[in-house]
């Protein structure tokens, strides 16, 4: 249920405690089990206001259903009784009466709960944030890395007495350039000459018979 964010941490004391509320006034003049389990039970609890707050009904009785796996012989146990017992496991302290110092202790327990909660939250962001900044700071070392290449190549081209100028590479490319431009020169020539002797040529006469 929390992987798919129907439950969340702090959710199951918050519910025990709504749980332990409704068998405490359904038999307030007694504290003897079999009383107050008469007079409730799974069926006849309102799940929508012992839910947590943010949480359906029906996730509220799903995860009931699931605290009362982990109670051995569960079906055994009135509902208060494992109301009861599930809390001694889970969260003991609620357990210590009605009194204005158990309520009190309880709800530090959950402003704490809460501050944690957003301590880890805060925490989260933090580092998103940072990751984020990281990303950035690599992705605008990558570009100026980038543009220093394309300025020192077009340096290059542009500037020979720069300090990082290649003179011999800068010569084979110019040498280079020039041999391809010769045989050029050499094609079409050679193109010429085949056209103007064409035109020199006199024609074959055909022999008279």
């Amino acid at each position: 249920m929390q992987e798919r964010g129907d439950w969340g941490r702090g959710d199951d004391k918050r519910m025990l405690r709504a749980l332990l509320a409704v068998v405490a006034s359904s038999h307030p003049s007694s504290s003897a089990l079999p009383s107050a389990a008469a007079a409730v039970n799974a069926s006849t609890v309102d799940w929508s206001r012992v839910a947590p707050p943010g949480r359906t009904a029906a996730a509220a009785r799903r995860r009931w259903q699931l605290m009362l796996k982990t109670v051995r012989n569960s079906h055994e146990l009135e509902f208060a009784e494992a109301v009861r017992e599930i809390a001694r496991r889970s969260a003991p302290k609620l357990l210590l009466g009605s009194s204005a110092a158990a309520t009190a202790a309880a709800e530090e327990e959950e402003e704490e709960e809460a501050e944690e909660e957003e301590e880890e939250e805060a925490e989260e962001e933090e580092e998103a944030e940072e990751e984020e900044a990281e990303e950035e700071e690599e992705e605008e070392e990558e570009q100026r890395q980038v543009d220093e290449e394309d300025g020192g190549r077009e340096g290059k081209e542009r500037d020979p007495a720069a300090a990082d100028y290649d003179a011999p590479a800068a010569a084979a490319a110019e040498k280079e350039q020039r041999h391809r431009e010769m045989k050029e020169e050499k094609k079409k020539e050679s193109k010429g000459k085949k056209k103007r002797k064409k035109r020199k040529t006199p024609a074959t006469l055909p022999e008279k018979k």
